[in-house]
This record gives structure tokens, sequence and C-alpha cells, in this order.
């Protein structure tokens, strides 16, 4: 039966795939392909443009297999699923599920769960979640580099613009991020300070 399922996916009959890789699952969930098999599934189901099939597959997923090395992967798609259907409340609560579990990768879903509150144009409530990524243990230069940005913005719509200059300033200090990066926010450090120059004349 995993052979019928990888042949249906590989016609791009996915709804036959999905059906034929969960019941593979189902029938036997003791043998080595059954996580695969559960995987496909939910891939198939996402592929046939049925969100709320695969959703409730990735689900099961990550209920059954949470230790899994690709749980993580798969509960970013969950989030991205959510993203699509306009769901920011369960995109939220999936990305806490990630922070929760997944501490290689809390820091991009403590980014991700920023930008859902900027979307939502909940401002403090983002620059709050970006500035916590700078406290994580191990958290990589790119991500710290992406809060502060994140949160200059922020500040910038919220009309904080000595806060948002000293945020900036900060990433222009941190090392190891692309060059690109540094001076965009010098670029930023210097609109400001002409807009601030232009507002005391």
């Amino acid at each position: 039966r995993f052979i019928i399922a990888n042949l249906y996916f590989a016609g791009n009959n996915y709804p036959l795939a999905a059906d034929a890789y969960y019941s593979y699952y189902k029938n036997y969930p003791l043998e080595e392909k059954a996580v695969s098999a559960l995987y496909n599934a939910g891939l198939s189901e996402r592929k046939a443009d049925k969100s709320a099939e695969a959703l409730n597959i990735y689900k099961e997923f990550l209920d059954n297999y949470r230790a899994n090395p690709g749980g993580a992967s798969i509960a970013f798609e969950c989030v991205e699923i959510y993203k699509a259907l306009n769901d920011e409340e369960n995109a939220v609560s999936m990305l806490k599920f990630i922070i929760d579990n997944y501490p290689p990768d809390a820091g991009k879903a403590m980014l991700e769960t920023g930008n859902s509150y900027t979307r939502k144009k909940d401002y403090d409530k983002a620059i709050k979640q970006y500035l916590e990524i700078e406290k994580l243990e191990g958290a990589r230069p790119e991500w710290i580099a992406a809060a502060f940005a994140r949160t200059g913005e922020c500040y910038e719509r919220k009309g904080q613009w000595v806060d948002a200059e000293n945020i900036y300033k900060r990433i222009i200090e941190l090392k190891e991020i692309p060059e690109d990066w540094r001076k965009a926010a010098e670029k930023r450090v210097m609109i400001i300070e002409e807009k601030n120059k232009k507002e005391a004349l």
C-alpha cells in the first residue's frame, strides 16, 4: 500500500495518495514507514489544496511524533497554513508550541510571532516579543538583527523616533551580520537624524 501511495503521489493524484498514505499509517502504525506515511498524507492534502485536512494530519503527527527531527518544520508548515487562512490566533498558538518544544527554532518562531502582532498593528506586543529574542541562549546574530530591525519599524510606526534610532544603532554594533544589514540600519539612522534636524528648524 505504501508503494501504491507513492505511485499516486508521483502521478500527482494527491487525494488518492493522501488516502493511501493515511490508510497505511493507520493499518501499520508500528512499521518503520508509518511516520513517513503520516507526513506524506499531510503533504498530499496540502498539494491537493485541502488546508483543513492537511492541518489535522500535521497536528496528529505533532501529537504522536513531537520529538521527530522534522517536527519543527511541520509545525512551521502549520503556521503558514494558518497565515494563508488569515487565522493569526492559531498561527501564534502554533508558534508558541514551537518555542516551547523546539529550542533551536525558538528565535525564528519568536520573530514570526512578533510579525503576527505587527500585522495586527499591536506594536507594543510585537516590540516585546522581538526584544525577547536577544535573551535566548545561543540566539543567532541574524535573528537578533532581524528582531532589532522589526523593532525599529514598530517604533517608527508609533512615532517613537529616539527609540527607533537607538535600536538601529544596536544593529550597527552587532558582529557577524551581513554588511548590507548594517548599511540598511545606518540608512535608517541617517533618515531619522535628517528628520529631526528639519523638525528642529
